[in-house]
């Protein structure tokens, strides 16, 4: 991953990140400050030409009309297990 991303990833408040590829889809699961917003990050990446590059060169990794979509949604947990363990 380019240095760029990394930085940029780092200035929106994203603090640990993996991302799997399955096929043709793509999950990133972030942790983040609590700052964060997806708004704030695709702002701070918007004008930043390596992000950009990064950007479409994950979107080849999608098929059909996954293309056009936007690079990254935010999705919300309907479920976490460990929530259910804890005393």
């Amino acid at each position: 991953m380019p240095s760029a991303v990394l930085e940029g990833m780092k200035a929106a408040g994203i603090e640990g990140c993996h991302i799997y590829h399955a096929q043709d889809r793509l999950v990133m699961v972030i942790d983040a400050s609590d700052g964060f917003s997806m708004a704030s990050a695709a702002a701070i990446n918007r004008g930043n030409a390596v992000v950009q590059q990064w950007n479409r060169r994950m979107a080849a990794l999608l098929s059909g009309d996954d293309r056009n979509a936007p690079p990254w949604n935010e999705a919300h947990c309907i479920f976490d297990l460990e929530r259910h363990l804890r005393p």
